[in-house]
């Protein structure tokens, strides 16, 4: 579940807080006080995002967060301001644009956790994308660039799943408004719903008997069209074996009940945030393949971009301490494939599975074809066995979809075989690819 975050907290009230609990989530925290040098020093740390406490003092946040963003070297950095609920609605005209998200000053680790996942999250997206352009100008092309400006949450899509009980009330108001909302009773019916509509993310209230929803997230994430679906679990502490169970069946977050209705609007918005940044990374770069940075065959980036784009990943990753993985697919028995069917129906096929494998991954992950029937998925801020587990589960997607490639023929199966390496000191884009590729299995 970690999210590998750098993290500058500048913190005015110089108190007891949950920062450091973040450690364990794989966070790094370092602490500013008030004064210091705020710009050069987040920039310098490599900060995925910065956290500011200021019960008492507004003004003094809202400053800081203005320094942060009128700097071009980190006006990109989310800013996450924790506060006294009416200090923030008092001035909520003036943080409008300045800050990215907002908790009550009692917010508990767990809470602090989820937004702080989010946001650093958005973050990698925005920077990949800015690593994206900058790689493509080195090729002379850059007929289309990509705003890294955050979307909103706007008019939200989202599905209620299963009995919110006592929580109902929460639930509706904090999905109302202008979202547009749809209910199912049972994971049947929630299927049903998703298949029918554009939804963008997906609330399920778990009662004592998870295991039918716990495999309806399985099913969810082994369906190429809902594969990035997100999904908020909502379940009273004791549901579970353990915490993580939920996550590992494919739920994107875990929300303990009784609900509290800001906490549950606000990470509804920063997941719907999630999918609509993720769709504008696909879309925009559809648009922008061009045989100079493209493979022309599957719409994938070529393995010269990869290279050039890897080199400078592997460079920034290194120095600011951050994970990264990166991953290859190699189908199965090609050679024989083109044998039995010919070379053009194995060109079908190789378009295919690249152009699944393209949409199944996150927005800030790289596709690219490395050559024949190789295809490389760069996930960055992604430590190992979590790149493994998702490459995993892709390949699974994969393995389940029948590809129609053959003309008056059935419908063929896929295997393929992954290899994963992650990042270690001195490594090259060279080497990194290298151990993926030796890894293969």
């Amino acid at each position: 579940m970690g999210c590998h975050a750098n993290i500058l907290v500048i913190d005015y009230d110089q108190g007891a807080a949950p920062f450091d609990e973040l450690e364990q989530y794989g966070c790094t925290v370092d602490t500013l006080k008030p004064g210091d040098a705020l710009n050069q020093t987040v920039g310098a740390r490599g900060a995925d995002l910065v956290i500011i406490r200021a019960t008492q003092a507004p003004a003094e946040a809202l400053a800081a967060a203005r320094a942060v963003k009128a700097d071009p070297a980190t006006r990109d950095t989310p800013v996450l301001l924790i506060s006294d609920g009416a200090l923030i609605a008092a001035g909520e005209h003036e943080f409008a644009g300045v800050v990215d998200d907002v908790l009550p000053a009692q917010c508990n680790t767990i809470e602090l956790y989820a937004r702080v996942r989010s946001l650093a999250r958005l973050h990698v997206m925005q920077s990949e994308l800015v690593r994206r352009g900058a790689t493509q100008r080195r090729f002379g092309y850059s007929r289309e660039s990509v705003s890294a400006a955050p979307v909103d949450a706007d008019d939200m899509r989202v599905l209620v799943a299963g009995d919110a009980g006592e929580d109902a009330d929460a639930v509706a108001a904090a999905v109302n408004g202008d979202s547009h909302l749809a209910f199912a009773a049972d994971p049947h019916a929630a299927l049903s719903a998703l298949d029918a509509g554009e939804i963008e993310a997906m609330v399920v209230a778990v009662d004592a008997n998870p295991g039918e929803w716990l495999t309806m997230c399985r099913d969810i994430r082994d369906n190429p069209r809902l594969f990035n679906l997100p999904i908020l679990v909502l379940a009273g502490a004791d549901t579970f074996d353990h915490p993580a169970e939920p996550v590992e069946a494919g739920a994107t977050d875990l929300l303990a009940r009784p609900v509290d209705e800001a906490s549950l609007r606000a990470r509804l918005r920063m997941l719907v945030k999630e999918q609509r940044y993720r769709r504008r990374v696909h879309d925009a770069y559809a648009r922008s393949r061009h045989m100079v940075t493209g493979d022309s065959l599957t719409g994938l980036f070529s393995f010269g971009f990869l290279h050039d784009y890897l080199t400078s990943l592997v460079a920034d990753a290194e120095a600011a301490g951050k994970p990264l993985s990166l991953g290859l697919f190699d189908i199965h028995r090609m050679a024989e494939f083109n044998r039995q069917y010919g070379y053009a129906a194995g060109d079908r096929l190789l378009r295919q599975v690249g152009g699944l494998v393209g949409h199944l991954v996150r927005g800030e992950d790289l596709t690219a074809r490395c050559g024949g029937e190789e295809f490389c998925v760069v996930m960055p801020g992604t430590p190992r066995e979590v790149g493994a587990a998702v490459l995993r589960r892709i390949a699974d997607v994969i393995g389940q979809t029948e590809f129609g490639v053959v003309m008056d023929a059935e419908p063929v199966l896929v295997r393929v075989t992954l290899g994963c390496a992650g990042l270690e000191p001195g490594d090259s884009a060279e080497s990194l690819i290298a151990r993926a590729r030796d890894n293969l299995a």
